[in-house]
């Protein structure tokens, strides 16, 4: 097959599964309850870690749609060691539906980082050792968790930027960019 039209049917490919999800979440959206949208931000005091003033935050899928997830924004404070729990509560078979969250450096094009990384998956089919990112790419995440399939949890610990503002978060696996996103606000 020559190069132009590997490239073209990849580019198809992508473009497939980018309307399908899209379709597909529009779809759910409409038979979806709003869920809660904003994480609660605490320190747990009887727990252990707590002595180090760690901010445990947890991320799941939305029940009603599971190409979203259930919150839009997580807060928390800038500088601080924080501990997410993510969570695949979808039940989605891994290679069509996993999920993975990733948290992008201020100033990132979410947009053009998610794609290049649907593009790289579709010539790599090992993805991208399983990552969903490219070398290139971790060097622009903060954090980044590993790709779960329904019922799988990862837990990352990162310290927060010392920097207020807004930083995306996004789920890298082919086009899921497009409705599986939110803001991590650093205040």
């Amino acid at each position: 097959m020559k190069a132009t039209s590997m490239k073209n049917l990849i580019s198809l490919i992508a473009a497939l599964t980018f309307l399908t999800s899209f379709a597909f979440a529009q779809d759910e959206k409409k038979k979806a309850k709003p869920a809660e949208k904003e994480a609660a931000v605490e320190v747990e005091k009887d727990d252990p870690a707590a002595n180090e003033d760690v901010v445990k935050i947890t991320l799941g899928i939305n029940p009603a749609n599971p190409m979203m997830y259930d919150k839009d924004k997580l807060e928390v404070p800038a500088g601080k060691k924080i501990q997410l729990t993510f969570e695949n509560t979808g039940a989605l078979p891994k290679m069509a539906g996993g999920h993975n969250v990733v948290i992008l450096k201020k100033g990132v094009d979410m947009v053009a980082f998610a794609s290049a990384t649907g593009l790289a998956t579709m010539q790599n089919a090992q993805g991208l050792n399983k990552k969903y990112l490219t070398d290139e790419q971790i060097k622009q995440t903060i954090a980044y968790s590993k790709v779960l399939g329904p019922k799988e949890k990862d837990v990352i610990t990162f310290t927060a930027p010392e920097e207020p503002g807004e930083y995306d978060y996004v789920c890298s696996f082919i086009a899921h960019f497009a409705t599986m996103k939110g803001k991590l606000i650093v205040k």
